[in-house]
Formats: C-alpha cells, sequence, structure tokens
C-alpha cells in the first residue's frame, strides 16, 4: 500500500511546485493632509502683541505643521521658519519687532505631502508701545541762579520718536512761556530769555505713534538770576546843596528796566531817622507839601525796582540843607564847596508841580 501511495505523493509535489503563484495586490496610496484654515490673528489686524500666538485649524492626517513668516507677501524675505509643530498653535520665542506687518502662512505635512492653509498667507501689525520712562536732568530741580538763557536737558526714552518741551510760570501750564514739539536731540537751549528772578516749571514729553510719557518726577522747577533795573543818577536837590526849599521837589534820571521807585529822606546818612518813604513811584520825579524842618540838613536816595531786584542810583545818598522858610517861588540853592573862594549859586525854577520842567541859572559868589 506504501508503496503505491508514495509515487502519487511525487507526483502531486511536482504539480504543485510547476503551478504559478497567485499575484500580489499594490499597496493603496497615501494621500496628503486635508484642507484647513488660518485662524489667528485675524487677516489685517493691528496692534497684535510682540508675542502672538498664532493658531489655526486642524488639518486631518496632517503629521505635523511648518511656520513660515515673512516681512513681505511674497516670502522673499523670510524672518522666522519653524518646522515640526505638533499642536495647531505656536508663539514665537522672541518679541517681534514694534509697529511691524508680518506675513504669515502655515504648511501641513504627512508623508502624502503637504497641503497650504487655504487662506495662507495672513498678515499682521503689532502695537507700537508708548516710549519708555525717563528723566530731566538740568537744570536740577528747584536750581537757582539759572541763566535767562539756559539749556534744558533731559534722559533718553527708549523707543521715542521725538521729545515736547514745555516751560512755564505756573505748575499748571495753564500759561506757556515756551513750548517746543518734535525735538529729537535730549537737551534743547532756548532761544529768547526769560524773566530774571522768576521761579520756572519745565517738563518734557516723549512721543512716538504709540502714545506719550511724561518725565519721570516732571514738572522740574528753577529760579533765574535776578536782574535788577539799570543804572541810573540823583538830579535835584544836588548832593551838598543848601538854601533847599523846605517843601523842595525831588528828581532822578529814568532807569532801564524799571517797574517802580522808593523815594527815601531821613536825617542821617545811614537811614536810621527816616523822615518819609514813597514806594511805587511810577516816573522820576516826586512832589510834595513836605513842611521839612528850616535850616536842616536831610539825606535822600531812590531805589529803582522791577520784578527781579532793585538798584539804588550811583552816589547816593545826596546831602541837601534846607532854607531858613519855605518860598513862594524859585529860590536859590546853594552849593557847599570843599575849598574856600568862589563857589557858585544855582537859581532853580520849576514851571510844573512835578518838577517835570525845570532850568537853572549859575550865578557867582565870592567868599
Amino acid at each position: 500500500m506504501l508503496k503505491t501511495l508514495r509515487p502519487l505523493a511525487a507526483a502531486l509535489l511536482l504539480a504543485a511546485a510547476a503551478s504559478p503563484a497567485p499575484a500580489e495586490s499594490p499597496a493603496p496610496a497615501v494621500a496628503p493632509p486635508g484642507a484647513f484654515t488660518l485662524s489667528a490673528p485675524a487677516d489685517g489686524a493691528t496692534n497684535v502683541s510682540l508675542t502672538p500666538t498664532l493658531t489655526w485649524t486642524a488639518s486631518a492626517g496632517a503629521t505635523s505643521y511648518t511656520l513660515e513668516a515673512a516681512s513681505d507677501s511674497g516670502f522673499t524675505t523670510i524672518v522666522l521658519s519653524q518646522v515640526g509643530i505638533s499642536t495647531t498653535s505656536y508663539t514665537p520665542g522672541a518679541p517681534v519687532a514694534q509697529g511691524v506687518t508680518v506675513f504669515w502662512r502655515i504648511t501641513a505635512v504627512s508623508a502624502g505631502g503637504n497641503t497650504l492653509a487655504t487662506n495662507a498667507p495672513f498678515s499682521f501689525t503689532t502695537v507700537t508701545l508708548p516710549p519708555g520712562a525717563f528723566s530731566l536732568t538740568a537744570p536740577s530741580d528747584g536750581a537757582t541762579g539759572v541763566a535767562l538763557q539756559p539749556t534744558l536737558a533731559w534722559g533718553a526714552s527708549a523707543g521715542a520718536a521725538s521729545y515736547t518741551l514745555e516751560v512755564s510760570a505756573d505748575p499748571a501750564f495753564s500759561s506757556l512761556v515756551v513750548s517746543q514739539p518734535g525735538l529729537v536731540a535730549t537737551s534743547f537751549p532756548l532761544g529768547a530769555p526769560l524773566t530774571g528772578g522768576t521761579n520756572y516749571f519745565w517738563r518734557v514729553t516723549a512721543v512716538n505713534a504709540g502714545g506719550s510719557t511724561v518725565a519721570a518726577g516732571a514738572p522740574f522747577s528753577f529760579l533765574t538770576v535776578s536782574t535788577g533795573p539799570g543804572p541810573f543818577a540823583l538830579v535835584f536837590p544836588p548832593d551838598q546843596s543848601f538854601g533847599v526849599d523846605p517843601n523842595t521837589f525831588f528828581l532822578w534820571n529814568d532807569a532801564p528796566g524799571v517797574s517802580t521807585y522808593t523815594l527815601d529822606v531821613a536825617t542821617d546818612a545811614a537811614f536810621t531817622s527816616l523822615v518819609f518813604e514813597v514806594t511805587g513811584l511810577p516816573g522820576s520825579s516826586f512832589s510834595s507839601t513836605l513842611n521839612l524842618a528850616p535850616l536842616t540838613p536831610y539825606y535822600w536816595r531812590v531805589t529803582a525796582l522791577n520784578g527781579t531786584g532793585s538798584t539804588a542810583a550811583s552816589g547816593a545818598p545826596f546831602r541837601f540843607e534846607t532854607a531858613s522858610a519855605s518860598g513862594s517861588g524859585g529860590g536859590a540853592v546853594g552849593f557847599s564847596g570843599s575849598s574856600g573862594g568862589s563857589c557858585g549859586l544855582l537859581g532853580l525854577e520849576w514851571l510844573a508841580p512835578w518838577g517835570a520842567f525845570w532850568f537853572a541859572r549859575r550865578r557867582l559868589r565870592k567868599g
């Protein structure tokens, strides 16, 4: 029986070997990632954070995403390229520059190929932040004796496009003495002199497209140097004169830059015994019924004042001696000499109550 089966098995094996093997079916092609869209920031968005988070919808079949950002819509200047992103959002590791426009696009990647977001590229413009903090430097706050044309200086403000300088005589800046916008340097010399002896307040504001920043601690204040009226001289009664009418008038030259005058009359050169003092005189003369004591020596002086200081008349005080009694009109005024011999007598007549018009005639007396 075995002898009969062995030839049959061998025949079957030979037949199987001779039969062709069945053909294998080809592997199916892998499709590229599915369509998807960019989400945020919205296309054309402005004032976007300097560290924005870029987001997009999921792409079916994507194994990763590639982000590209450029400074132009043609992506000729790539500023960021990030591959292998596994999520549908990305936040740049470094801040984006202020006030710039960025174009961005996302490509979904898989073994089947690449798919670009259907609405790419998007663009956004980053926010411009206000200028950074800074401080005023000179003149220092509370400075005194400051020149009438000082140079005001301050520190630099990060991101500032320009500076605006303001100077006022009041801390509320309701009335500006100086208003200078558009400065690009961090100092400014005043072109016109300020008023002497005056307290001023000043501040600087840094400006850019994102807003403005006032200097820390502003406003500062400073006091300008005092400058009194210009020099002037006493005229009448003359120094060392005698025979002066007890109701004499007083006359002096005009002082440059004066606002008012103060007239003092005393019986001593130190003015410890004032006979009278007249303040707020608007002009360079004074006349009144003084009733000075007859045959009495007097000293007189005038001080010119303005808002910045005062100036005493040169050569003051002058000394004069009154006559024995008040005259009814013009009178002779004598001058005491420093040595013997003849000295002049000056006769004075005045035609107006304030002594604005007067003339003199000189006479000689032999002593």
